[in-house]
């Protein structure tokens, strides 16, 4: 009986640790697949996050365009008083 894995080994996994390791593997896939409570509640907040960081970088490039124009006004500004 040296070579036989026997029911009592701990090296066999039991039906409960394999049913256990089956139902997570289950909810890993459902979760994977967004149909978990948890799975909707991470999406419905990484779309939120998505649309923050998207405005402000909208925000962000606005205000680079608005500070590049008061420098391009204020250049056109100096070029014309030279002119003078």
């Amino acid at each position: 009986m040296v070579g036989k894995m026997s029911p009592m080994t701990p090296f066999y996994p039991n039906r409960e640790e394999i049913e256990k390791q089956k139902a997570k593997e289950r909810y890993m896939k459902m979760h994977l697949a967004g149909k978990t409570e948890q799975a909707k509640a991470d999406l419905a907040r990484l779309a939120i996050i998505r649309k923050q960081r998207e405005e402000a970088a909208r925000k962000k490039e606005e205000e680079r365009k608005a500070k590049d124009d008061a420098t391009l006004s204020g250049k056109r500004m100096q070029s014309l008083s030279l002119n003078k």
